[in-house]
């Protein structure tokens, strides 16, 4: 990775925690390279605007994340369903362990604070949960094949039930500053995967 890269890539990495925590509005562009440790003039040689940095800032943390949901719905040898709910499990382990039921989904956060007001942030949200939902919507079309899904399951409508809710989940653990919510959707959605 040549220099320039590797400033663009601590800039986004450093910022986007930031943005993380505090949201996109209450993130000044000099927030953001303090916390990259760079002259605040380097921001706008790799990004246009706090909006343009915004949006790579989401596609980073989407490509981190979707790796992480492939990496669980693609384990070889376990059931299909079993991998659906243990990626959740995973998820709500580190929402309460490492970000102690405060910080929720980085997306869900921003197009919750911004989607009416920006239509970019709203699309690139909505393009990343299409890609999450039909990851899901893969799985449960599997366990269907293998009979551990009844037939007259829609797939599709099941998994957008499922990321619904998990986005719901999230946002009542940060308002409760609790785990149960995380808990009240592991143990429905094992109620409704096996139903």
């Amino acid at each position: 990775m040549g220099r320039r890269a590797n400033k663009k890539a601590v800039l986004l990495r450093a910022g986007s925690q930031v943005m993380y925590r505090k949201g996109y509005n209450a993130t000044g562009v000099q927030e953001i390279v303090d916390a990259a440790q760079i002259p605040k003039g380097s921001f706008y040689n790799y990004f246009a605007s706090k909006e343009a940095f915004a949006l790579e800032a989401m596609d980073g943390l989407f490509a981190w994340s979707l790796q992480s949901y492939r990496q669980f719905l693609s384990e070889a040898g376990i059931p299909p369903l079993l991998r659906i709910q243990r990626l959740f499990k995973d998820l709500s382990a580190k929402l309460v362990e490492e970000q102690h039921c405060s910080l929720g989904c980085f997306l869900g956060n921003l197009v919750q604070e911004m989607g009416d007001a920006n239509e970019a942030v709203r699309t690139k949200a909505e393009h990343c949960f299409e890609q999450y939902r039909a990851l899901l919507a893969g799985t449960l079309r599997e366990a269907q094949a293998q009979g551990s899904l009844a037939a007259t399951r829609d797939p599709e409508i099941l998994a957008d039930f499922i990321y619904n809710s998990w986005q719901g989940s999230m946002l009542r653990m940060k308002a409760a500053k609790s785990a149960v919510p995380l808990q009240v959707f592991q143990e429905v959605l094992a109620e409704v995967l096996l139903r």
